[in-house]
Protein backbone atom coordinates (compact mmCIF):
# COMPACT_ATOMS: atom_id res chain seq x y z
CA UNK A 1 0.00 0.00 0.00
CA UNK A 2 3.24 2.16 1.18
CA UNK A 3 4.58 1.79 -2.41
CA UNK A 4 1.20 2.31 -4.48
CA UNK A 5 0.59 5.88 -2.40
CA UNK A 6 4.25 6.51 -2.97
CA UNK A 7 4.28 5.60 -7.12
CA UNK A 8 0.55 7.34 -6.84
CA UNK A 9 2.84 10.86 -5.34
CA UNK A 10 5.88 10.25 -8.16
CA UNK A 11 2.88 10.54 -10.57
CA UNK A 12 1.76 13.45 -9.55
CA UNK A 13 4.93 15.20 -9.49
CA UNK A 14 5.76 13.92 -12.90
CA UNK A 15 2.73 15.01 -14.39
CA UNK A 16 2.97 18.67 -12.71
CA UNK A 17 6.44 18.67 -14.13
CA UNK A 18 5.43 17.73 -17.22
CA UNK A 19 2.50 20.59 -17.28
CA UNK A 20 5.04 23.08 -16.13
CA UNK A 21 7.31 22.11 -18.94
CA UNK A 22 4.47 22.28 -21.48
CA UNK A 23 3.20 25.73 -20.27
CA UNK A 24 3.95 27.99 -23.23
CA UNK A 25 6.07 30.60 -22.26
CA UNK A 26 5.85 34.45 -23.37
CA UNK A 27 8.81 36.76 -24.07
CA UNK A 28 7.72 40.40 -24.64
CA UNK A 29 9.46 43.64 -24.97
CA UNK A 30 9.43 47.16 -22.75
CA UNK A 31 10.93 50.06 -23.86
CA UNK A 32 11.32 52.79 -21.47
CA UNK A 33 12.99 56.75 -21.62
CA UNK A 34 14.50 56.48 -18.67
CA UNK A 35 17.91 54.69 -17.49
CA UNK A 36 17.49 51.38 -15.22
CA UNK A 37 19.64 53.08 -12.24
CA UNK A 38 17.52 55.75 -11.79
CA UNK A 39 14.05 56.40 -9.30
CA UNK A 40 11.89 55.67 -12.65
CA UNK A 41 13.84 52.81 -13.40
CA UNK A 42 13.45 51.42 -10.35
CA UNK A 43 9.36 51.34 -10.66
CA UNK A 44 9.36 50.19 -13.56
CA UNK A 45 11.96 47.08 -12.95
CA UNK A 46 9.86 46.60 -9.98
CA UNK A 47 6.63 45.90 -12.30
CA UNK A 48 8.53 43.86 -14.56
CA UNK A 49 10.49 41.19 -11.81
CA UNK A 50 6.89 40.93 -10.35
CA UNK A 51 5.33 39.54 -13.65
CA UNK A 52 8.48 37.49 -14.22
CA UNK A 53 7.89 35.80 -10.43
CA UNK A 54 4.30 36.01 -10.09
CA UNK A 55 4.23 33.67 -13.45
CA UNK A 56 6.54 31.42 -12.40
CA UNK A 57 8.81 32.20 -15.35
CA UNK A 58 5.81 31.63 -18.25
CA UNK A 59 6.68 35.90 -18.51
CA UNK A 60 9.76 36.55 -19.29
CA UNK A 61 10.47 40.69 -19.97
CA UNK A 62 13.42 42.14 -22.44
CA UNK A 63 13.35 45.73 -21.24
CA UNK A 64 15.32 48.48 -23.21
CA UNK A 65 16.36 51.20 -20.79
CA UNK A 66 17.33 54.74 -21.86
CA UNK A 67 15.63 55.05 -25.41
CA UNK A 68 18.49 52.11 -26.44
CA UNK A 69 15.35 50.69 -28.40
CA UNK A 70 12.56 53.73 -29.43
CA UNK A 71 12.39 57.23 -28.25
CA UNK A 72 10.36 58.31 -25.77
CA UNK A 73 7.86 59.95 -28.11
CA UNK A 74 7.81 57.56 -30.09
CA UNK A 75 6.42 54.43 -27.93
CA UNK A 76 2.96 55.21 -27.57
CA UNK A 77 2.55 54.50 -31.28
CA UNK A 78 5.74 51.62 -31.02
CA UNK A 79 3.31 49.77 -28.67
CA UNK A 80 0.24 50.25 -31.19
CA UNK A 81 1.66 48.73 -33.72
CA UNK A 82 3.48 45.79 -32.00
CA UNK A 83 7.06 47.36 -32.24
CA UNK A 84 7.57 46.53 -28.86
CA UNK A 85 4.56 44.86 -26.63
CA UNK A 86 5.52 47.39 -23.58
CA UNK A 87 6.30 50.63 -23.29
CA UNK A 88 6.49 53.70 -20.87
CA UNK A 89 4.01 56.16 -21.36
CA UNK A 90 3.95 59.97 -20.72
CA UNK A 91 0.56 61.21 -21.16
CA UNK A 92 2.26 64.95 -21.56
CA UNK A 93 4.16 63.75 -24.92
CA UNK A 94 0.72 63.22 -26.71
CA UNK A 95 -1.50 66.50 -26.30
CA UNK A 96 -3.32 65.92 -29.41
CA UNK A 97 -4.18 61.75 -29.35
CA UNK A 98 -4.47 61.57 -25.15
CA UNK A 99 -6.65 63.97 -24.71
CA UNK A 100 -8.89 63.32 -21.94
CA UNK A 101 -5.69 61.81 -19.88
CA UNK A 102 -4.22 65.39 -20.29
CA UNK A 103 -7.19 66.44 -17.50
CA UNK A 104 -4.61 64.50 -15.03
CA UNK A 105 -1.64 67.40 -15.77
CA UNK A 106 -4.88 70.10 -14.35
CA UNK A 107 -4.24 68.76 -10.39
CA UNK A 108 -2.32 71.63 -9.34
CA UNK A 109 -2.09 70.66 -5.75
CA UNK A 110 -1.82 66.93 -4.95
CA UNK A 111 -1.34 64.51 -1.94
CA UNK A 112 2.30 64.22 -0.41
CA UNK A 113 2.04 60.48 0.72
CA UNK A 114 2.60 57.49 -1.91
CA UNK A 115 -0.09 55.63 -0.88
CA UNK A 116 -2.77 58.71 -1.48
CA UNK A 117 -1.17 59.47 -4.71
CA UNK A 118 -1.38 56.25 -6.06
CA UNK A 119 -5.14 55.94 -4.84
CA UNK A 120 -5.74 59.23 -6.38
CA UNK A 121 -4.38 57.38 -9.63
CA UNK A 122 -6.46 54.00 -9.46
CA UNK A 123 -9.73 55.62 -8.58
CA UNK A 124 -9.54 58.36 -11.59
CA UNK A 125 -8.93 55.27 -14.24
CA UNK A 126 -11.46 53.33 -12.17
CA UNK A 127 -14.35 55.81 -12.08
CA UNK A 128 -13.57 57.90 -15.18
CA UNK A 129 -13.38 54.68 -18.05
CA UNK A 130 -12.76 57.25 -20.96
CA UNK A 131 -9.15 57.43 -20.16
CA UNK A 132 -8.66 53.74 -20.66
CA UNK A 133 -11.13 53.85 -23.66
CA UNK A 134 -8.64 56.62 -25.27
CA UNK A 135 -5.89 54.08 -24.87
CA UNK A 136 -8.13 51.39 -26.17
CA UNK A 137 -7.98 53.91 -29.17
CA UNK A 138 -4.26 53.42 -29.96
CA UNK A 139 -4.27 49.42 -29.25
CA UNK A 140 -3.07 49.47 -25.68
CA UNK A 141 -4.08 49.16 -22.10
CA UNK A 142 -2.40 50.47 -18.99
CA UNK A 143 -1.31 47.65 -16.61
CA UNK A 144 1.17 49.70 -13.85
CA UNK A 145 0.96 53.45 -12.87
CA UNK A 146 3.21 55.25 -10.71
CA UNK A 147 4.25 58.72 -9.86
CA UNK A 148 7.43 61.10 -9.68
CA UNK A 149 8.91 62.80 -6.69
CA UNK A 150 7.02 66.44 -5.90
CA UNK A 151 8.17 69.49 -8.17
CA UNK A 152 10.95 71.49 -7.03
CA UNK A 153 12.82 74.64 -8.08
CA UNK A 154 16.24 74.95 -8.75
CA UNK A 155 18.34 78.16 -8.64
CA UNK A 156 21.45 80.42 -8.17
CA UNK A 157 20.21 82.23 -4.92
CA UNK A 158 18.25 80.81 -2.45
CA UNK A 159 14.54 80.88 -2.37
CA UNK A 160 12.82 82.11 0.66
CA UNK A 161 9.19 82.01 -0.59
CA UNK A 162 7.48 82.06 -4.04
CA UNK A 163 7.51 85.56 -3.48
CA UNK A 164 11.29 85.15 -4.75
CA UNK A 165 10.36 83.92 -8.11
CA UNK A 166 8.95 87.16 -9.45
CA UNK A 167 10.85 88.89 -12.69
CA UNK A 168 12.90 85.58 -12.68
CA UNK A 169 13.22 83.31 -16.52
CA UNK A 170 11.33 80.08 -15.75
CA UNK A 171 11.70 76.82 -16.76
CA UNK A 172 8.96 74.33 -17.39
CA UNK A 173 8.06 71.34 -19.17
CA UNK A 174 4.05 72.12 -18.59
CA UNK A 175 2.61 75.11 -20.59
CA UNK A 176 0.13 75.33 -17.53
CA UNK A 177 2.90 75.63 -14.88
CA UNK A 178 4.61 78.13 -17.35
CA UNK A 179 1.12 79.77 -17.32
CA UNK A 180 0.97 79.57 -13.26
CA UNK A 181 4.55 81.15 -13.06
CA UNK A 182 3.36 84.13 -15.69
CA UNK A 183 0.60 84.28 -13.02
CA UNK A 184 3.38 84.21 -10.38
CA UNK A 185 5.36 87.34 -11.81
CA UNK A 186 7.71 85.18 -13.52
CA UNK A 187 8.87 85.51 -16.97
CA UNK A 188 7.90 81.92 -18.66
CA UNK A 189 10.90 80.58 -20.87
CA UNK A 190 10.58 77.78 -23.02
CA UNK A 191 13.84 75.70 -23.12
CA UNK A 192 14.39 72.14 -23.89
CA UNK A 193 15.10 69.89 -21.06
CA UNK A 194 18.69 68.75 -22.16
CA UNK A 195 19.37 72.21 -22.65
CA UNK A 196 18.96 73.28 -18.96
CA UNK A 197 22.12 72.84 -17.31
CA UNK A 198 24.00 75.35 -20.25
CA UNK A 199 20.70 77.74 -19.88
CA UNK A 200 21.38 78.03 -16.06
CA UNK A 201 24.65 78.54 -16.42
CA UNK A 202 24.84 80.95 -18.97
CA UNK A 203 21.42 82.91 -17.51
CA UNK A 204 19.28 82.59 -20.37
CA UNK A 205 16.89 80.86 -17.67
CA UNK A 206 17.30 81.47 -13.60
CA UNK A 207 14.96 78.44 -12.41
CA UNK A 208 13.76 74.92 -13.69
CA UNK A 209 11.04 73.94 -12.40
CA UNK A 210 11.02 70.19 -12.00
CA UNK A 211 10.99 66.90 -10.38
CA UNK A 212 13.36 66.59 -7.38
CA UNK A 213 14.83 63.37 -8.95
CA UNK A 214 15.58 65.15 -12.53
CA UNK A 215 17.57 67.48 -10.86
CA UNK A 216 19.43 65.33 -9.67
CA UNK A 217 19.26 63.21 -12.41
CA UNK A 218 20.37 66.25 -14.89
CA UNK A 219 22.80 67.77 -12.58
CA UNK A 220 21.32 71.14 -12.46
CA UNK A 221 22.21 71.43 -9.08
CA UNK A 222 25.90 71.89 -10.31
CA UNK A 223 24.91 75.33 -12.07
CA UNK A 224 21.95 75.90 -9.57
CA UNK A 225 22.75 75.01 -6.28
CA UNK A 226 19.94 76.16 -4.63
CA UNK A 227 16.50 73.84 -4.24
CA UNK A 228 13.17 74.54 -3.03
CA UNK A 229 10.78 71.67 -2.72
CA UNK A 230 7.10 72.13 -3.03
CA UNK A 231 5.95 68.91 -2.22
CA UNK A 232 2.40 69.65 -2.23
CA UNK A 233 2.88 70.53 -6.02
CA UNK A 234 3.31 67.24 -7.03
CA UNK A 235 3.53 65.97 -10.79
CA UNK A 236 0.23 64.78 -11.53
CA UNK A 237 0.55 63.55 -14.71
CA UNK A 238 0.85 59.39 -13.82
CA UNK A 239 3.92 57.87 -15.16
CA UNK A 240 2.66 54.78 -16.71
CA UNK A 241 3.13 51.12 -18.45
CA UNK A 242 0.92 50.22 -21.15
CA UNK A 243 0.59 47.03 -22.88
CA UNK A 244 -0.49 46.22 -26.70
CA UNK A 245 -4.15 45.48 -26.46
CA UNK A 246 -3.69 41.86 -28.83
CA UNK A 247 -0.45 40.50 -26.95
CA UNK A 248 -2.60 41.05 -23.87
CA UNK A 249 -5.72 39.41 -24.98
CA UNK A 250 -3.67 36.28 -26.48
CA UNK A 251 -2.68 35.89 -22.74
CA UNK A 252 -4.84 32.99 -20.75
CA UNK A 253 -6.66 34.35 -18.31
CA UNK A 254 -4.51 33.29 -15.19
CA UNK A 255 -1.58 35.24 -16.89
CA UNK A 256 -4.10 38.44 -17.25
CA UNK A 257 -4.77 37.63 -13.41
CA UNK A 258 -0.78 38.02 -12.94
CA UNK A 259 -0.91 41.10 -14.53
CA UNK A 260 -2.96 42.56 -12.21
CA UNK A 261 -1.40 40.93 -9.27
CA UNK A 262 1.86 42.34 -10.37
CA UNK A 263 0.62 45.78 -10.42
CA UNK A 264 -0.49 45.53 -6.54
CA UNK A 265 2.69 43.98 -5.65
CA UNK A 266 4.83 46.21 -7.40
CA UNK A 267 2.72 49.73 -5.69
CA UNK A 268 3.42 47.75 -2.17
CA UNK A 269 7.29 48.18 -3.17
CA UNK A 270 7.83 51.12 -4.33
CA UNK A 271 4.91 52.67 -1.60
CA UNK A 272 8.26 51.88 0.64
CA UNK A 273 10.51 52.90 -1.89
CA UNK A 274 9.21 56.03 -2.59
CA UNK A 275 9.71 58.42 1.11
CA UNK A 276 13.33 56.57 1.23
CA UNK A 277 14.40 57.87 -2.19
CA UNK A 278 13.13 61.03 -1.95
CA UNK A 279 15.10 61.45 1.54
CA UNK A 280 18.05 59.68 -0.46
CA UNK A 281 17.63 61.89 -3.29
CA UNK A 282 18.08 65.42 -0.84
CA UNK A 283 20.85 64.00 0.99
CA UNK A 284 22.84 62.42 -2.03
CA UNK A 285 22.62 66.22 -3.13
CA UNK A 286 23.12 68.11 0.44
CA UNK A 287 26.56 66.11 0.08
CA UNK A 288 27.53 68.06 -2.79
CA UNK A 289 26.78 71.37 -1.76
CA UNK A 290 23.37 71.92 -2.10
CA UNK A 291 21.20 73.75 0.13
CA UNK A 292 17.60 73.13 0.40
CA UNK A 293 14.33 75.24 0.90
CA UNK A 294 10.82 73.98 1.51
CA UNK A 295 7.68 76.03 0.07
CA UNK A 296 5.48 76.66 3.33
CA UNK A 297 1.57 76.41 3.19
CA UNK A 298 1.51 80.57 3.01
CA UNK A 299 3.49 79.55 -0.66
CA UNK A 300 0.67 76.80 -1.79
CA UNK A 301 -2.27 78.93 -0.77
CA UNK A 302 -0.47 81.67 -2.78
CA UNK A 303 -0.15 79.36 -5.81
CA UNK A 304 -3.59 77.81 -5.42
CA UNK A 305 -5.41 81.42 -5.19
CA UNK A 306 -3.63 82.25 -9.05
CA UNK A 307 -5.74 83.43 -11.67
CA UNK A 308 -4.86 80.90 -14.50
CA UNK A 309 -5.25 78.03 -12.65
CA UNK A 310 -9.00 78.37 -13.86
CA UNK A 311 -8.11 79.44 -16.87
CA UNK A 312 -6.04 76.48 -17.97
CA UNK A 313 -8.70 74.75 -17.11
CA UNK A 314 -11.14 76.34 -19.69
CA UNK A 315 -8.15 76.95 -22.27
CA UNK A 316 -7.68 73.05 -21.68
CA UNK A 317 -11.50 72.13 -22.27
CA UNK A 318 -12.03 74.73 -25.24
CA UNK A 319 -9.23 72.93 -27.02
CA UNK A 320 -9.52 69.13 -26.91
CA UNK A 321 -13.63 70.23 -27.41
CA UNK A 322 -12.33 71.75 -30.68
CA UNK A 323 -9.55 68.21 -31.11
CA UNK A 324 -12.91 66.37 -30.85
CA UNK A 325 -13.55 65.31 -27.38
CA UNK A 326 -16.05 64.23 -25.78
CA UNK A 327 -17.37 65.67 -22.27
CA UNK A 328 -14.16 66.92 -21.48
CA UNK A 329 -15.53 69.77 -18.81
CA UNK A 330 -17.33 67.23 -17.10
CA UNK A 331 -14.68 64.13 -16.84
CA UNK A 332 -12.08 67.13 -15.46
CA UNK A 333 -14.07 67.77 -12.75
CA UNK A 334 -14.57 64.50 -11.62
CA UNK A 335 -10.26 64.12 -12.07
CA UNK A 336 -10.33 67.22 -9.59
CA UNK A 337 -13.46 65.53 -7.40
CA UNK A 338 -11.17 62.52 -7.12
CA UNK A 339 -7.89 63.98 -6.39
CA UNK A 340 -9.24 66.58 -3.33
CA UNK A 341 -11.08 63.35 -1.82
CA UNK A 342 -7.27 62.30 -0.82
CA UNK A 343 -6.50 65.70 0.23
CA UNK A 344 -8.55 65.40 2.40
CA UNK A 345 -7.25 62.44 4.40
CA UNK A 346 -4.52 64.22 4.65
Amino acid sequence: MKRLITGIAALFFMLSLSGAAMAKKYQFTFATNCPENTMRGVAEKQFLEELEKLSNGQIKIMPYWAQSLVKGKEILKSVQDGVVDLGFINVNYYPKRLLLNGATGLMEQGPTTYENMIGVYNTIYEKVPELTEEFLKYKQRPVYIYSALPYSFSTKKPLTSFDDLKGMKARSSSRWKLADLGALGAVPTSVAFSECYMALQTGTIDTVLTNVDAQSRAKLYEVAPHIMVAKEMWLAIPFMITMNEKKYQALPEELKAVFKQARENAVKRFTEYYPQTLASEIKGMEDKGVTFTYASAEDMQKWMGLSSIEENKRTWVKEVTELGATNPEEILKKVIEINDVYLARE
